[in-house]
């Protein structure tokens, strides 16, 4: 079964969920489709090769003046902005595919990550998400907005020998001996749905099929970005909890 993201709102969702398709001897695939931009496949590829050494820290921003349009709710209604039907904010819509990539990226699922939230003045959902995630090795940061005043999608990763800068666009790969860049056709932060992705996905939906087994690095990721996201709103619900551990 092919699922779009969030494939669920929190861990225990997450676990009654894989336990039947387990039972059932069944492919659950999510759609993780930005691993599979052409910019991002090549950051991750630059990192595996060591092109900079160990990762030491990594950050990916996400600037929108607002949230994807939702068609066949009515005139100006979209359910992104209604936490009780989207089952978050911008943490949900942009923060689970940010989650993912950065443990992609990072090779690691994190040790924990802790998040302060803007909400809407409606209060209905949040509208700004900046979150520190630790790895066993190394550091990142996710930050989002649909409050950007412009429409752009950048970040950096820094190892023990040189930094890659990911500029939406391009890759700027810088070492002493020099730099490097990398252009794609596309920037990332052209369009919202991107289509032309899936393509490359198919290939590991596939699998997935042929042999569950071959997914489950999917599947445990999508059980990652429900349990911190899940987190954090509990967090940002009991604002002394959340001043607290921002302490430690």
């Amino acid at each position: 079964m092919l699922c779009e993201k969030p494939l669920v709102f929190t861990r225990g969702e997450f676990e009654a969920l894989r336990a039947q398709a387990q039972r059932q001897k069944r492919a659950l695939f999510p759609v993780h489709n930005w691993k599979y931009a052409p910019a991002l496949s090549k950051l991750h590829a630059l990192l595996r090769a060591g092109s900079i050494g160990e990762l030491r820290h990594i950050e990916l921003h996400v600037l929108r003046s607002k949230p994807a349009a939702a068609s066949g709710l009515g005139s100006g209604s979209n359910w992104r902005l209604d936490r009780s039907r989207a089952g978050g904010g911008i943490l949900v819509d942009h923060g689970w595919h940010n989650i993912y990539l950065l443990m992609w990226l990072s090779g690691a699922a994190p040790v924990d990550m802790q998040a302060v939230l803007q909400t809407a003045s409606n209060g209905l959902c949040d509208e700004e998400a900046a979150c520190l995630l630790r790895f066993p090795r190394a550091s990142a940061l996710m930050y989002l907005s649909w409050r950007s005043p412009r429409r752009a999608q950048w970040g950096v990763a820094y190892g023990r020998c040189g930094s890659i800068e990911l500029l939406d666009d391009r890759l700027i790969l810088s070492r002493n001996s020099g730099a490097q860049t990398f252009r794609f056709p596309q920037k990332l932060s052209a369009g919202s749905a991107h289509p032309e992705w899936f393509a490359a996905m198919l290939p590991d939906f596939r699998a997935a099929i042929a042999r569950p087994a071959s997914g489950l690095e999917f599947l445990e990721e999508a059980g990652a970005c429900a349990a911190l996201i899940e987190r954090a709103y509990r967090a940002a619900e009991a604002p002394r909890a959340k001043c607290a551990q921002w302490a430690t």
